[in-house]
């Protein structure tokens, strides 16, 4: 299957890195603004190096996860393809395959995105928040303060759940 997109795409997909572990468990897809998608499950795929859809690699369920603000959809990885031992048939090999490419390709409002990625190993440590380097603005500047993590982290989960303080 080859899809053709255009660079000047007003969705997204996160993360955005050009490596992501085996065991990546979640994908964003961000909308311009809140309503506007009209989102069919039939629009998305992974599709492997050779251009070949991977079968049944997301997580469907009843209800979409969507962001309160409505604009961005949260995609999850099956779990059974993941992680071993679960699911409801182990036989499948697993959906990201390290050492290959993928492409986590949507298509809504009538227009296609692309995200394509090399799979690293899967990520085993825990979360080591003294690993993490701060960069702080000048004083008296509108710049952002910068964290940088060491490895790809859950922009979304990090969005909710880190704040500057002081």
């Amino acid at each position: 299957m080859r899809i053709q997109t255009s660079p000047d795409m007003p969705m997204r997909i996160s993360p955005q890195a050009k490596v992501l572990p085996a065991n990546m468990l979640r994908f964003y897809i961000h909308f311009p603004r809140p309503g506007e998608a009209h989102f069919d499950r039939d629009q998305l795929w992974l599709l492997n190096d050779e251009e070949q859809v991977v079968p049944d690699p997301f997580l469907v369920l009843s209800q979409e996860l969507w962001s309160i603000d409505g604009c961005r959809l949260t995609v999850l990885m099956e779990p059974g393809r993941i992680k071993r031992g679960l699911g409801v048939d182990p036989s499948h090999e697993p959906a990201l395959v390290v050492g290959r490419t993928y492409s986590l390709v949507v298509t809504a409002l009538g227009q296609t995105v692309r995200h394509t990625f090399r799979v690293s190993g899967p990520v085993l440590e825990a979360i080591d928040e003294a690993a993490w380097r701060i960069v702080s603005p000048n004083v008296g500047s509108l710049d952002p303060v910068a964290v940088h993590f060491g490895r790809v982290m859950d922009a979304a989960l990090c969005e909710d759940e880190i704040r500057v303080l002081t």
